[in-house]
């Protein structure tokens, strides 16, 4: 398990970007502005998932175990959403960053078909085979995956349902 802030998470390459945090009701939001970056970061199904422009939103809830990233083009147009399952989220007491703390298994959605997948579950796998997680850990974050899974189908995830294009500025 890694804590991550989300301030500072996934911004391979860039050279020169904004972060804006804000503290809601329920969840904590990052909007990351990329301007500039090395080079386009291209994803392993070929579509360019941040260049100069882009936009990168976490949104990490209060109330629960998971945390969704979403990558915007320079048009603001969702591109990849990403729900890393968690142990913990909160707020650093000496950064004022939101965090989470990653538990291996995370979900998937490219906006260009809609496909919903599970990825690293294997990674919670091997992490519970070594002792690296408890049984109750790993338990949750096969719940929480499950639940996280069946919203995505439906269409029902609060946090994913949210129109967040006010805040991409």
């Amino acid at each position: 398990m890694k804590k991550k802030f989300t301030t500072t998470a996934y911004l391979k390459d860039a050279e020169n970007y904004t972060a804006t945090i804000y503290n809601l009701e329920d969840f904590y939001l990052v909007i990351k502005k990329i301007n500039k970056v090395k080079s386009p970061w291209i994803s392993e199904v070929g579509i360019t998932v941040m260049d100069n422009g882009y936009f990168i939103l976490e949104c990490t809830p209060k109330n629960e175990l998971y945390s969704m990233r979403v990558f915007y083009n320079q048009n603001k147009k969702p591109i990849l959403y990403y729900f890393d399952i968690t142990n913990e989220n909160g707020i650093d007491e000496n950064t004022y960053s939101p965090y989470y703390v990653d538990i291996y298994t995370d979900i998937m959605i490219y906006t260009k078909d809609n496909n919903i997948v599970i990825v690293d579950e294997d990674e919670l796998k091997e992490a519970f085979a070594k002792n690296e997680i408890t049984k109750e850990e790993y338990t949750t974050a096969n719940k929480t995956t499950k639940k996280l899974f069946k919203e995505l189908k439906n269409n029902s995830n609060k946090y994913k349902n949210i129109d967040f294009s006010n805040y991409l500025i």
